[in-house]
């Protein structure tokens, strides 16, 4: 099928819509007990879903734009979280993109999120340790983010397949 300009349009729209729902719909949820701040980073599935669809301009338009429009919809744009939030998920988009298209590793699509998520969550680290305490000792919590990371892009790896199992679309 040749996709027409409207057509990508329309169907990066559609991410964009999705992501920032999702976004919203996680702002609700509490957070995850292990750590101060941790979040299931569900709008990312679409980002999970975007690197075999987008290329990778299209891919940090899609985290870009989810990550402000659920911020407004959340009243949380310009907040730390929110700038945490929009580093991580560039940073998880282009190393997730990267990944996948380096074709002779053959990761899944469970790996390559698990991959970003933890990627997310490292430049989170980084930046708060940086940034906001000024200090690297908060690099002991890497081990607890590497675990839920590894929950966390799992299970948004399996829902992203279960999407992708579901819909033509992509």
């Amino acid at each position: 099928m040749v996709e027409t300009p409207s057509y990508k349009i329309t169907k990066t729209a559609i991410f964009i819509a999705f992501g920032s729902v999702l976004y919203v719909v996680e702002s609700l949820l509490p957070g995850l007990a292990v750590l101060p701040g941790g979040k299931w980073g569900i709008s990312n599935v679409i980002l999970v879903i975007g690197i075999e669809t987008f290329d990778l301009k299209m891919l940090l338009i899609i985290a870009i734009s989810k990550s402000i429009l659920g911020s407004l919809l959340g009243g949380t744009f310009l907040s730390i979280p929110f700038l945490l939030g929009i580093s991580g998920a560039c940073m998880s988009a282009v190393a997730m993109f990267s990944i996948y298209r380096i074709r002779f590793l053959n990761i899944s699509l469970i790996g390559i999120s698990i991959l970003g998520a933890w990627i997310s969550n490292l430049t989170q680290l980084l930046i708060v340790a940086i940034l906001i305490v000024n200090s690297f000792n908060i690099i002991y919590y890497l081990p607890a983010i590497t675990f839920m990371s590894i929950l966390t892009g799992g299970v948004n790896g399996i829902v992203a397949n279960y999407i992708k199992k579901l819909n033509h679309l992509f």
